[in-house]
């Protein structure tokens, strides 16, 4: 007895496959891009005439390209996998930078008694920094899905990278704008009081 394959449930599984191929490697490229820029800023002092600044730099184009390549890979999903594709994309990268950044900005590690706003207060700012990040990384490459879609694939890839590159630009300044509004809290001569 012979098995046979559904046409319609094979295609639907190709479809799960590439979806999450997709999603692994734009994850895998921002992860190996924090990754870069952790282990240059920790554990690098130095390489060569570089310094931490200059090998910094290594992380970016790392960056840049995750969504472009997901956009590529997503090009041959149909609409409703390539919106759930990037779906899980922005909600998993929003979240994970809006708890950086929070975690960043409300225990700073140059505050040795903490800060004088609770770190709570600052939630509503971190979370549109990191949905600016997460919806920014999905968007770019649903917009680089749909410029290959068209056969334009090198306008797909700067169209990508400058769309990235102007998206981190704005949040960077927002970042830093919420960034700067934190105080350390320092003890007064009773150690305790303010």
């Amino acid at each position: 007895m012979s098995t046979l394959i559904d046409p319609v449930q094979a295609v639907a599984d190709r479809q799960a496959l590439r979806s999450w191929l997709g999603i692994g490697l734009t994850l895998g490229l921002l992860a190996l891009s924090v990754l870069t820029l952790w282990a240059v800023d920790n554990v690098v002092v130095s390489v060569g005439p570089f310094d931490r600044g200059s090998l910094g730099w290594l992380a970016a184009p790392l960056w840049l390209v995750a969504p472009v390549g997901g956009g590529f890979i997503w090009s041959s999903l149909t609409v409703r996998w390539t919106r759930v594709a990037a779906g899980v994309v922005g909600v998993i990268v929003s979240g994970a930078a809006s708890l950086a950044v929070w975690q960043w900005i409300g225990t700073p590690l140059d505050c040795g008694f903490g800060t004088v706003t609770p770190a709570i207060d600052f939630l509503p700012q971190t979370v549109l920094v990191g949905v600016l990040v997460g919806g920014g990384l999905a968007l770019t490459a649903a917009l680089v899905t749909a410029l290959v879609r068209l056969g334009v694939r090198w306008w797909a890839v700067v169209v990508g990278v400058g769309t990235e590159t102007s998206l981190m630009v704005v949040t960077w300044f927002i970042f830093f704008a919420i960034g700067g509004s934190h105080t350390c809290f320092v003890p007064g001569p009773a150690l305790g009081q303010p």
